[in-house]
């Protein structure tokens, strides 16, 4: 939000604004619908309602007001947006009452398009799409301007994404197109606005937390059902759910893992990940990923010819996914299930911080190598696409060697990713500022490393980069071995003092 607000006051043109806000609003009609999905489903205070008379008509209204708070993000968003829209026109501080005015009714839209994506569209997509799109926008906010024609065409879909258009003539910005033209978007808002009451019903009657209750339900069994009972019976008792994963019959990139771990490394492996391990799927789903932006290059391919800064954003985000694929597959650090505060899973089981730490790294370099042939071959296709071989191949070979070494140091930083957020170590001051420092000493000196030019410079910064990812990876071991943190992320008015 900070980078989309931000973007909208510096050195931006009103066509920049527009296509910003198209594509901001279609990224908020998929968030907002996974938004509505967790808070009905996945909230961590669902729980407690299972211990509660409560039904699950009163269960939906406490959700969906909940639902209700978090969406008003979206009203500061596009009153900032419309707010820097306007001034553009010349108007004084008048332009700030309008951007709210303006804001608070893109809010109303939102909320009705994310019932309607919920309601009626397939719901496992809608969280990826959702993350593609706020990613996508951020990067378009930052590196977006100079992309012309990529924002000549997002501007000119504004009539088709309610209630961009409508707005837009509100204010002014754009000219009216006749009768046509100007009943398009009034067509298409109306008719989200009449949709999202019967959305909301569907999504209210079709509503169950499906908990187990605890009254006596006197019907008869039939026979699938008896036979069902006795097939999990026979399960249990064959104790065949005690036995260990097979890595053996597992995708590639299991196998593969396997060859790198001892006997006790494979069960902390299995512990950590919560039983199945899914990294061939991961692989799959980042080569997916790859095809639908190749997809896109190629759709786009006349437009990404005539410039070069795209691909800067382009490596970033994939960057990104490829960081979140890697560091996001740990469950052994999640909290358990239940209401309040939690210890994380791995603090009720005798495994020391090395054995999971040298399991981590392993397992997250094996991967990282599978990904690097994927990332050079997606890449060349690309380049041969848009006509930009020889560029690509000259960015693989200046950078590429670069950006494999930087992420070989990031690696220890990935182990400690996801094990801080279930302790309370950056609620200690001296600990928080000193990993704060060392962030910003680590991204200074791999920024020094990736760009500098002269090899002393090269050497130094990457000497500086690895040394400070394995010290802080050291003393963080260090400090997790002398019990300096607690592995319960308390409030900041319950923590005891050292």
């Amino acid at each position: 939000m900070a980078i989309i607000g931000g973007r909208a006051f510096f050195g931006t043109t009103s066509e920049f604004l527009i296509a910003l806000i198209v594509l901001w609003t279609v990224a908020m009609f998929f968030w907002r619908a996974a938004q509505i999905g967790n808070a009905l489903y996945a909230s961590p205070s669902l729980p407690v309602f299972c211990h509660l008379p409560i039904s699950d008509a009163n269960i939906f209204k406490i959700q969906s007001r909940l639902f209700v708070r978090v969406s008003l993000w979206s009203a500061l968003d596009f009153s900032l947006l419309y707010w820097a829209l306007i001034a553009k026109s010349g108007m004084g501080y008048q332009a700030l009452f309008a951007g709210i005015g303006f804001g608070i009714v893109h809010w109303l839209f939102v909320v009705a398009s994310a019932l309607v994506l919920f309601a009626y569209a397939l719901n496992r997509f809608v969280p990826a799409l959702g993350w593609l799109l706020s990613a996508a926008t951020v990067c378009f906010a930052i590196f977006g301007e100079k992309q012309l024609h990529l924002t000549h065409w997002l501007a000119a879909t504004a009539d088709w994404i309610p209630p961009v258009g409508w707005i837009l003539r509100g204010i002014g910005v754009v000219p009216n197109s006749g009768v046509v033209g100007d009943f398009l978007p009034a067509l298409i808002g109306a008719t989200t606005l009449c949709l999202a009451p019967l959305a909301y019903r569907k999504i209210q009657q079709n509503y169950s937390l499906a908990y187990e209750t605890l009254e006596p339900q006197p019907v008869e069994s039939s026979s699938e059902e008896k036979e069902f009972a006795q097939k999990a019976t026979d399960h249990i008792q064959s104790r065949e759910f005690l036995q260990p994963f097979n890595w053996s019959t597992a995708g590639f990139v299991e196998r593969l893992v396997t060859r790198v771990l001892t006997s006790r490394e494979k069960t902390i492996a299995e512990f950590l990940i919560g039983g199945i391990p899914n990294w061939t799927k991961l692989l799959r789903n980042f080569v997916v990923i790859w095809m639908a932006i190749l997809l896109g290059i190629l759709l786009f391919a006349g437009q990404l010819r005539s410039s070069n800064g795209w691909l800067i954003y382009a490596a970033l985000f994939l960057a990104w996914i490829l960081f979140t694929n890697l560091i996001g597959s740990w469950s052994g650090f999640a909290g358990s299930s239940g209401f309040g505060l939690q210890s994380p899973i791995v603090a009720h089981y005798p495994i020391s911080f090395r054995e999971f730490a040298t399991v981590m790294l392993k397992v997250n370099f094996v991967r990282f190598l599978l990904y690097v042939p994927v990332i050079v071959a997606m890449s060349l296709l690309a380049g041969m696409i848009i006509g930009k071989f020889s560029i690509v191949v000259s960015l693989l070979t200046t950078y590429g060697l670069k950006f494999l070494f930087i992420f070989l140091c990031a690696q220890p930083v990935m182990i400690i990713a996801p094990m801080s957020p279930s302790t309370n170590d950056t609620q200690k001051l001296r600990f928080a500022m000193m990993a704060v420092i060392a962030i910003l000493l680590l991204l200074g000196s791999g920024a020094g490393f990736f760009f500098a030019k002269d090899w002393k410079w090269i050497f130094l910064s990457g000497f500086l980069s690895a040394g400070i990812s394995i010290g802080g990876l050291l003393f963080y071991a260090r400090r997790f071995n002398r019990s300096r943190f607690d592995l319960v992320p308390l409030a900041k008015n319950e923590a005891t003092p050292q």
